[in-house]
């Protein structure tokens, strides 16, 4: 056990000093990783990482919507880590964009918008995805960007909900 805690902090310092890493900056998603072969697993890590010439790599082995042990697809981790190149490039091979990850009920949009990733907010509603899914608790990405004070995200949402609206808020 204390050596899982030692590689834990080994890795965040890595990340911490790796060039272009902020210290503000969280680490990308874990892949949670029981159940999964080793292609899986680094398909999965290279869209938590936002690498999609990695994860290019495993396409033939791996299904674009395969998940974690946490229900966490590809383009899931890509939106929670703020990923928008990524999250596209996921989109454009045919990624799930409304699967939900099974322990709250998550979209990649409620990820998004709980992170306050207003870049990936957009790319999702421009691919077409879905902008109020409820949670396991009934609550909305939406909802998750303003219990966040991420006003910026909140925006984005409201933004793409009201796109084919006039100013009525009647369809177009």
């Amino acid at each position: 056990m204390q050596a899982r805690a030692l590689a834990g902090l080994v890795t965040l310092s890595l990340l911490a000093a790796a060039p272009g890493c902020k210290s503000s900056q969280k680490p990308p998603p874990s892949v949670a990783a029981e159940g999964l072969n080793s292609d899986q697993v680094a398909f999965l890590r290279a869209a938590a990482r936002g690498k999609p010439g990695v994860a290019e790599e495993f396409l033939g082995a791996v299904d674009i919507n395969v998940r974690d042990a946490d229900g966490r697809t590809a383009l899931y981790l890509a939106a929670a880590g703020g990923h928008d190149a990524m999250v596209a490039w996921l989109a454009s091979k045919g990624a799930d964009l409304n699967a939900k990850e099974t322990i709250k009920g998550w979209t990649p949009m409620h990820a998004a918008a709980a992170a306050g990733h207003d870049d990936v907010i957009t790319v999702l509603a421009g691919r077409g995805a879905d902008l109020e899914p409820k949670d396991k608790d009934g609550a909305t990405p939406l909802n998750l960007a303003q219990r966040a004070r991420h006003a910026v995200a909140a925006q984005a949402i409201y933004d793409a909900q009201n796109a084919g609206r006039d100013g009525a808020n009647n369809p177009r």
